[in-house]
């Protein structure tokens, strides 16, 4: 059984010249489930790393953002794919570093 989470999405806002990007952030309900090998080797072979899917369970709550925090790490969305009435959301770890 797959237990829910919260994660935090984070949309960016438009900025005019002289505004301060900043962002929006919304908490949705996710469940967290692994990456497949198939789907892992396919990123890997374009250089990206994929760590942690996030499923959504109503797409609709998914509005195409590109980052969120899940357990306080950050992560990049490198695809999100409909599933039905799901949105799954393949992510990366975003290195705080750099």
């Amino acid at each position: 059984m797959k237990i829910p989470v919260t994660i935090t999405l984070y949309t960016e806002k438009p900025r005019g010249v002289f505004d301060d990007p900043g962002t929006d952030t919304r908490t949705v309900f996710a469940t967290v489930t692994d990456v497949g090998m198939n789907e892992y080797y396919q990123a890997m072979s374009l250089g990206l790393a994929p760590e942690i899917v996030f499923e959504i369970a109503v797409f609709s709550d998914y509005k195409g953002e590109k980052l969120l925090t899940y357990n306080g790490d950050k992560f990049r969305v490198i695809r999100a794919t409909r599933r039905g009435m799901k949105e799954r959301l393949v992510c990366g770890k975003v290195d705080v570093n750099g």
